[in-house]
């Protein structure tokens, strides 16, 4: 996967430095966002350190990570007798709706199947991202603006990875002489992962405004090229009997093998803010 990044980073950045002006040499700075319309006024996804080893030079580092975990009640329809062909069954809702043909997996639902009502337990989805990104680079500064303003170019080249990962609960037999009894279903988990690596190259402009000793606040533009390998799905299963026959597998198959599925394509030209 290959992107084209063009990035207005219309931010704030803070700094602790060691003067009340521009740089001069030998300043160890700590930047963080400023994204004041944003759900934070400050960002820690990316943390950027910089060196000044001479008022119109300095090295930089960017750090970002950024991790989500999302639950939530799961909706799926089971299947009464285990081979794709669901009976005629309702569900009782907490609330006493009654709901023909899918049993929703929700806290309370009872599940009907003639005169017998049986409780289906809570099963849940929970969507699960981490992104680590490492981007070193160089900064060129100029002496315009005055003593406080300092304009600078760079560039940067970064490399990161990220994980995903969708864990699915489910209730159904394990035995196949189980089948049709949900008196004796289990409740287990299938869990679908994927992993990418980037590669990004980058230019950036910006300038910096110092504004007392120990802060100082700027904005950076930034266009790059991003290239992306997006690995192959993983799947796995907390019962392979109960994965087979819940899926209807032909041939008893282990969910790990199932890794061959190839990966998704896609291809896009992103504008997006960079996290300077």
């Amino acid at each position: 996967m290959k992107h084209i990044l063009s990035a207005l980073a219309l931010v704030a950045l803070f700094a602790v430095t060691a003067n009340a002006q521009k740089q001069f040499g030998g300043e160890h700075n700590i930047e963080l966002q400023f994204t004041p319309l944003g759900d934070s006024p400050v960002d820690g996804t990316t943390i950027k350190y910089r060196n000044f080893t001479d008022e119109e030079s300095a090295f930089r580092l960017s750090l970002t990570f950024n991790s989500s975990n999302e639950k939530s009640i799961g909706f799926r329809e089971f299947d009464f007798n285990g081979v794709g062909r669901p009976e005629p069954y309702f569900s009782i809702m907490p609330d006493g709706t009654v709901v023909e043909g899918g049993i929703p997996a929700i806290a309370g639902a009872y599940v009907t199947s003639g005169d017998d009502e049986i409780p289906s337990p809570d099963m849940y989805d929970t969507y699960s991202t981490s992104t680590f990104m490492i981007a070193p680079g160089y900064e060129k500064h100029f002496d315009a603006g005055g003593d406080r303003l300092s304009p600078y170019i760079g560039f940067e080249i970064g490399y990161g990875i990220t994980n995903s990962s969708m864990e699915q609960e489910f209730w159904s037999a394990d035995d196949e002489n189980q089948v049709g009894d949900q008196d004796q279903y289990i409740v287990w988990t299938q869990t679908i992962s994927q992993s990418a690596s980037m590669f990004k190259v980058g230019l950036v402009s910006g300038f910096d405004a110092y504004l007392t000793d120990y802060l100082y606040m700027g904005a950076e533009a930034g266009l790059g090229f991003m290239s992306s390998k997006v690995n192959d799905m993983e799947i796995a299963a907390t019962d392979n009997v109960a994965y087979n026959l819940f899926w209807g597998t032909q041939n008893a198959v282990d969910p790990s093998d199932l890794t061959e599925m190839p990966a998704p394509i896609q291809g896009s030209v992103d504008l997006a803010g960079h996290a300077y």
